[in-house]
């Protein structure tokens, strides 16, 4: 569920209290924004605020975001690699090895030419095949190390915790107006009570 604040202040007070499990906060953790203006000249302006948070919380979200990071895209060019070399090899080795198979069997060049594509698609075939064993072999791998990693990160979080990710997201500004989403409705209400007569809603 969550709770949207909306702030309009130059100064924040943020609780001295860990954003995610409410425990004695020693650390912090940015939350940014980056807002893109512009249609023919592009600009981007970011602001970040300091969320306080405690070690064991800042623990789980480093090790989520390092098993949000496992992705599989060797798998996917391995996949792509094996059918464009399949579909390469069965184009190329029909065009040019037919003039080679006619001539040293002896045989007609309608017959080579065939002898030759047929060839050359059973070997294209095999590399898409091929390409496609070894990229499930991939892909099951890099699924299985971002599930240790994603189980590392829970086996990090405490009861107390109220998600793996990050506990505040900074979602947008506009002046000194500010919208946050907090993931822990207990340290939302406690940032409430910390900025008396800025919130807006």
């Amino acid at each position: 569920m969550g709770v949207r604040v909306q702030i309009s202040a130059y100064i924040i007070s943020w609780p001295r209290m860990c954003a995610c499990c409410l425990g004695c906060a020693d650390d912090a953790h940015s939350a940014g924004h980056t807002r893109i203006t512009g249609t023919r000249v592009i600009r981007s302006n970011s602001r970040s605020w300091e969320i306080p948070y405690c070690s064991d919380c800042l623990d789980h979200i480093e090790a989520r975001a390092q098993a949000k990071g496992i992705y599989n895209g060797t798998a996917y060019l391995v996949l792509v690699g094996g059918f464009v070399a399949g579909a390469l090899l069965a184009v190329t080795g029909s065009c040019c090895c037919a003039p080679f198979f006619g001539a040293g069997r002896k045989l007609p060049g309608i017959v080579g030419f065939l002898v030759a594509s047929s060839a050359s698609v059973a070997t294209g075939i095999a590399t898409a095949y091929g390409g496609v064993r070894w990229y499930r072999q991939l892909d099951a791998e890099t699924k299985q190390r971002r599930r240790r990693a994603m189980q590392r990160a829970e086996d990090l979080a405490t009861p107390t915790c109220c998600r793996l990710a990050p506990a505040v997201n900074y979602e947008s500004w506009y002046g000194t107006v500010h919208t946050f989403w907090f993931a822990n409705e207990g340290y939302a209400r406690a940032f409430i009570r910390a900025n008396p007569g800025k919130i807006l809603g």
